[in-house]
C-alpha cells in the first residue's frame, strides 16, 4: 500500500461523502478499533464512538473500509519486517490538504532525523531503566516519535522493547494517526488527546503493546504530574489482586466518609 492507493480507497461512496471526510472517519475506524479491542479501561466508550463513526457508511462501505484497515496493518507488518517505519498516514493526511486547513505545519521528512539524533546521541548502553524514554508535546502524525524509534533500531536496540514514547496533540485526528501508527508498528506508547499549555487531558490512548507489555508499571505516563486515573483503573485490570486491594482500599475510606463519594 501507498499514499496513492491508500486515497484512492478513500473515494468509495463515489461522492457521497467527501474522500477527505471518509479519510478522517477512517483514521478515527483504525483508532477506535485497535483501542476497543485491546484497551479494557475504555473499551466501552470507544465501541459506542466507533458505531457512531460507521453508521453513515452503508454495509458494503463498511466492508470495504474493513478490508482497508486490513491493508494498512499489513503495509506497517511488512515495513516492520524490513527494518522500516512509516509514515503512510501522515502523508496521505498532508496529499489531502487537511493540515492546511487547521493552520498545521508538519515537520519536513528530515527534521525528525536531526531531533532524534539529539534526543538519544550514540551509545552501545541503554539508560539504567533499561529503556529510552521520550515525550512529543505536537505529534501531529507521530513523525517525530516514529523517527526516534527509527533512532533507537539504528543503534541497536529493539524500539518493541527499549523505547517507551508518549504523544500528545491538541486535534483528535493527530491523536488517531499517531496512535495507529505506534500502534501498528508496535511500540509501546501513551497518545493523549489534550491541551500542551494548559495541561488538560480529554482522552488518553494506550497502544496494544504499551498494555501487553505492562508498561504501566514500569513507565506510567502522567500528563499533569500525579497519577492518571485510567493508569490506576488500566493496573486494576492487568492485576485482578491489586484491583481487590484497590477495591477494599476504596471501600473503607468511603465508609470512614460517611458514604460520601470518593
Amino acid at each position: 500500500m501507498d499514499v496513492k492507493s491508500l486515497l484512492d480507497q478513500m473515494k468509495l461512496t463515489r461522492g457521497r461523502i467527501s474522500a477527505r471526510a471518509v479519510f478522517q472517519d477512517f483514521i478515527a475506524m483504525c483508532a477506535l478499533l485497535l483501542s476497543g479491542y485491546t484497551d479494557p479501561v475504555h473499551k466501552t466508550e470507544r465501541a459506542e464512538a466507533l458505531a457512531g463513526v460507521v453508521e453513515k457508511y452503508s454495509a458494503q462501505e463498511q466492508v470495504q473500509l474493513m478490508t482497508t484497515f486490513c491493508e494498512l496493518a499489513g503495509h506497517y507488518e511488512r515495513m516492520s519486517k524490513r527494518g522500516q517505519i512509516s509514515d503512510l498516514l501522515g502523508n496521505a493526511y498532508g496529499e489531502m490538504g487537511l493540515a492546511g486547513k487547521m493552520g498545521q505545519d508538519f515537520s519536513p521528512d528530515s527534521i525528525p532525523g536531526i531531533l532524534s539524533r539529539i534526543t538519544i546521541p550514540a551509545g552501545k548502553e541503554l539508560p539504567k531503566a533499561g529503556f529510552f524514554k521520550a515525550v512529543d508535546t505536537a505529534c501531529g502524525s507521530g513523525i517525530l516519535a516514529l523517527g526516534i524509534a527509527q533512532r533507537v533500531a539504528d543503534l541497536g536496540f529493539n524500539p518493541c522493547l527499549h523505547l517507551a514514547l508518549q504523544a500528545s496533540d491538541i486535534d483528535l485526528r493527530c491523536v488517531y494517526m499517531t496512535y495507529v501508527q505506534l500502534s501498528f508498528h508496535g511500540f509501546p506508547a501513551v497518545v493523549i488527546h489534550g491541551d500542551t499549555l494548559s495541561l488538560k487531558e480529554y482522552s488518553r490512548w494506550y497502544t496494544p503493546a504499551y498494555i501487553l507489555g505492562k508498561w504501566v508499571w514500569r513507565c506510567p505516563m502522567p500528563f499533569s504530574g500525579g497519577q492518571s486515573w485510567s493508569d490506576e483503573l488500566l493496573k486494576m485490570a492487568d492485576e485482578p489482586i491489586y484491583g481487590a486491594l484497590r477495591a477494599m482500599e476504596w471501600g473503607l475510606l468511603e465508609k470512614n466518609q460517611g458514604g460520601a463519594a470518593v
